[in-house]
């Protein structure tokens, strides 16, 4: 034990605590990228805040080692949702065998609006990505999703990304977390609307903390965000990968909990979380198929049958076990 633990463990017994030189001017350094981050944001809340966005939206999907859950994605995607966007698909393959996999992919989906993109360099190919779109809302997905219903992806032009972040990923149906193992309660909806035919839910991200899912704006999984408020934010914060850049995101939650969050009746995009491929941080999955033999799958020119899923409840899709068809 070197002298600081050992000093730290007799002062810890009175609450103090020492840290070594490099460990403050770290911590200073992140909460000057914070303080500037946040006058940012605030500086767009200004600018943006009289005048009318645009009309066009722009996503990015995640994927990495998963063709064959990213082959059920799109494919819903195409099913399910009306007046879609184009999508670019930032993807890693960490073998000849994923990689190939990619290949026959692209090929599967040539004549639709994807933009498959080999990772080279995670951040700025996030970055580059949201300074050239020329859309003001933007959102995320990961590649072990799946749309369960349909729906116009143009309803998310209803609502205003500085007060209200719409998402895809929340209904009636997610009443428990998995990545908590626990269940949870829906919040009272502070209001509820029909537009172009559809209920929409309406609640505040911060008045339910005991339901986690219904408590976290800041996600990478079907939320629909301003373009210009992530870019400040992607300035601000490092990552390098798809979990540490929603981690890091975090650091600005307290700008976004406040606002309202809406959702359709029903779920409409679930996490499917069958196997994992990173391990930065220790996510529950279900552990049906690992991604080794959902590749050997593929290579048997096996595809998720995601016709399945359509109409499942959210809780019951997200713990299922995957059927397979030939290709």
């Amino acid at each position: 034990m070197n002298i600081i633990r050992l000093i730290n463990k007799i002062l810890g017994r009175f609450g103090i605590q020492i840290k070594k030189c490099n460990s403050l001017i770290n911590e200073r350094a992140l909460l000057d990228l914070k303080y500037d981050g946040a006058v940012a944001i605030f500086n767009i809340h200004k600018r943006f805040e009289k005048l009318q966005l645009n009309d066009r939206i722009d996503g990015m999907v995640f994927s990495k080692d998963r063709a064959m859950q990213l082959h059920a994605l799109l494919s819903t995607y195409i099913k399910n949702v009306n007046n879609r966007c184009p999508l670019v698909i930032l993807y890693k393959a960490s073998n000849y065998k994923s990689k190939s996999a990619y290949e026959s992919l692209k090929i599967e989906f040539v004549n639709e609006s994807f933009t498959f993109l080999e990772e080279n360099g995670f951040y700025n190919q996030v970055k580059n990505w949201l300074n050239d779109s020329r859309a003001d809302r933007i959102f995320f997905m990961t590649d072990d999703a799946i749309f369960l219903d349909s729906f116009d992806l143009r309803t998310a032009l209803f609502f205003n990304p500085l007060d209200t972040i719409f998402s895809l990923t929340k209904g009636y149906d997610l009443t428990f977390c998995f990545t908590h193992n626990i269940d949870q309660e829906i919040p009272v909806f502070t209001k509820q609307d029909q537009l172009d035919n559809n209920n929409f839910n309406y609640w505040v991200w911060n008045s339910k903390p005991g339901s986690p899912d219904w408590s976290y704006p800041l996600s990478v999984d079907g939320n629909f965000f301003l373009k210009e408020e992530m870019i400040q934010i992607i300035k601000h914060i490092p990552f390098s990968n798809p979990n540490t850049l929603e981690s890091s995101m975090q650091v600005f939650l307290s700008l976004f909990k406040g606002r309202q969050g809406v959702c359709f009746d029903k779920v409409k995009l679930i996490n499917i979380p069958c196997n994992l491929v990173q391990n930065d941080f220790k996510n529950r999955s279900t552990g049906h198929f690992t991604a080794d033999e959902l590749q050997t799958l593929w290579d048997d020119g096996k595809r998720i049958d995601f016709n399945l899923f359509k109409g499942k409840d959210a809780t019951e899709a997200e713990q299922a076990r995957y059927e397979f068809i030939d290709l």
